[in-house]
């Protein structure tokens, strides 16, 4: 552990934020035009390359696009409105916990390949594999809003459904669907991780 590491021992890297990928690059040197040594990051990792042709890639990326929009905008949309439950402890919370994946779907999205070239592992982490993991917590949270509804109208024998709880379930489901349906548009792109399995191979030796 970091506190009681002798300090004339080398630190081992952290693997948190930009540091956590530092292992996939190496310093160059190079002279620019006026003969003056500068030096670059040069990526060494493993290349995910990505075996859609131009067509299906475009088509499954904009279906990622449009139905990560849907669910994000559900999850964001089920915090308006009034409903029987909403201002039930059991409601907010998992509302509230579903507002971070959402937020790192944003984040991901850029890091999706719409080049078609090949992904460093920086990106294809960042990309493809924090969407699926965003739009699982997603699913998962708002099917607890689900039962956490059924659970408040157990408690309280209320089982009178107005417009606004009908809104509010539609919202939330509709979260769950096209979060469940990102995972598959996700997980049909075509994708070889073979520098991945052998460096995992490699590791393990």
């Amino acid at each position: 552990m970091a506190l009681f590491q002798n300090n004339d021992e080398p630190t081992q890297r952290k693997k948190r934020g930009i540091e956590k990928f530092a292992d996939d690059y190496t310093i160059e040197y190079y002279e620019d035009k006026k003969g003056r040594e500068k030096q670059r990051a040069v990526y060494i990792g493993p290349h995910i390359y990505v075996l859609e042709d131009e067509h299906s890639l475009k088509l499954k990326l904009i279906g990622v696009l449009l139905t990560s929009l849907i669910a994000v905008a559900a999850v964001l949309l089920s915090h308006m409105g009034e409903h029987a439950s909403a201002w039930w402890f059991g409601t907010i919370l998992p509302q509230a916990a579903a507002l971070f994946p959402c937020m790192f779907v944003g984040f991901g999205l850029p890091n999706l390949p719409f080049n078609g070239k090949d992904m460093q592992r920086d990106q294809y982490m960042h990309g493809m594999i924090r969407l699926l993991n965003c739009f699982g917590a997603i699913a998962v949270i708002m099917a607890i809003e689900l039962i956490a509804e059924i659970v408040y109208r157990a408690t309280h024998s209320d089982w009178l459904f107005l417009s606004g709880d009908i809104a509010f379930l539609v919202k939330v489901f509709a979260a769950i669907v096209f979060s469940i349906v990102s995972v598959v548009i996700l997980r049909s792109i075509d994708v070889d991780e073979t520098e991945l399995g052998v460096e995992r191979t490699n590791s393990n030796k």
